[in-house]
């Protein structure tokens, strides 16, 4: 507690530093740095991750997780925290983070809500396995997915299971990253970690269709990134390199196109661009219904997360390195490589776009 009370102490202290001057390319476009563990971010351990991210609230609001059991709201206009809570295990679940709530899943099982004003527990649900993906909230309900890839149909307001699909426990390990569930009308989609993409009915928990999985020599087939619904069809991304569009309907999916890439890391929708990124740090930006390669951008750097903001791509990637990309053309523009990992989304506040590293350090580029 005494070591989370001195994190707090800075925390309410740290304010964004400007950089007056730039010694390189590479850094002029970092408008500054916030520290939220000044501890880890002296002692530098090796592998350090967060995959819990830090997420906006409202206007001004910044929700994380510090020592992995404390979520913590953050006022980033005033530079003071607002509130802290402590949970009684681990946090294994990228937040899931609106206006009014957090959503969260701890390694013992428990899935959380907590109001996002105020930090208080609105209600926990004891679940078989624990979530690690995050979740979607959709009207009433919010849909996780387990560990052991049982989808919970979980009531909004007081976290009752209104259905649970078992898809069968995975053969394999799982990777961090795989997709959150989609609701498109009256299914849900979810990847599961043999690559299967399936639509269940969110009425009644019912499988609707269920596409068959990869056939590729690759250890790992989980969905990743984004599954996207983009004019009547369903695109999604493999960690084993296989990026495909289904048409959709009642009772079954049809493949529109199929590209082969390396590895899949990371994949993002936005309007109709569907932008896949790879280990080996290519970027690739597809048409979303058509599979129209417009451009593939070489960084040569694993990438792990992509962000699309007017007329560029960034690309962050578990090594530190952030690239940013022309979205026209795949031109790379600038880079710059930081302390940490980054294997959390990036937020936009303001004028500027923050990536948050494993050290607990957010750093921030202009727009």
């Amino acid at each position: 507690m005494a070591r989370f009370q001195t994190v707090l102490f800075f925390a309410a202290l740290a304010t964004l530093t400007s950089c007056v001057t730039s010694r390189n390319l590479n850094e002029r476009h970092r408008v500054g740095v916030r520290v939220f563990d000044p501890k880890i971010n002296l002692e530098k351990p090796v592998a350090t991750a967060d995959f819990s991210g830090w997420h906006l609230s409202g206007k001004h609001t910044l929700i994380g997780v510090l020592e992995n059991i404390w979520v913590v709201a953050y006022d980033l206009k005033d530079s003071k925290v607002l509130w802290f809570t402590q949970t009684n295990s681990d946090i294994a679940s990228a937040l899931t983070v609106s206006e009014k709530d957090v959503f969260l899943g701890l390694r013992d099982g428990k899935y959380l809500r907590l109001d996002a004003k105020t930090g208080a527990i609105v209600w926990t649900r004891q679940l078989e396995r624990f979530v690690a993906r995050p979740a979607r909230v959709v009207g009433e309900r919010v849909f996780v997915i387990s560990s052991g890839q049982q989808l919970y149909a979980l009531r909004k307001s007081d976290g009752t299971p209104e259905w649970i699909y078992d898809a069968g426990f995975p053969e394999g390990l799982a990777l961090q990253g795989a997709a959150a569930p989609v609701v498109v009308e009256d299914n849900v989609y979810i990847g599961l970690a043999n690559g299967e993409l399936l639509s269940i009915n969110t009425v009644t928990g019912k499988p609707v269709w269920r596409e068959a999985s990869s056939d590729t020599d690759n250890r790992f087939h989980d969905v990743m990134g984004d599954i996207a619904f983009v004019n009547g069809r369903i695109v999604f991304a493999r960690y084993d390199g296989q990026v495909a569009a289904y048409t959709v309907n009642a009772s079954s999916g049809l493949k529109v196109w199929e590209d082969k890439l390396p590895s899949v890391t990371a994949a993002v929708v936005k309007d109709d661009k569907y932008m896949v990124a790879t280990n080996l740090g290519d970027v690739v930006m597809y048409k979303a219904d058509s599979g129209k390669k417009l451009w593939t951008a070489v960084t040569g750097t694993s990438i792990s997360g992509i962000t699309l903001h007017k007329d560029i791509v960034y690309a962050s990637g578990s090594n530190g390195r952030i690239n940013a990309i022309d979205a026209k053309n795949g031109k790379l523009l600038w880079t710059d490589d930081v302390l940490g990992r980054i294997l959390s989304g990036a937020f936009l506040y303001r004028d500027a776009i923050y990536f948050p590293t494993g050290y607990k350090n957010i750093y921030g580029y202009q727009l």
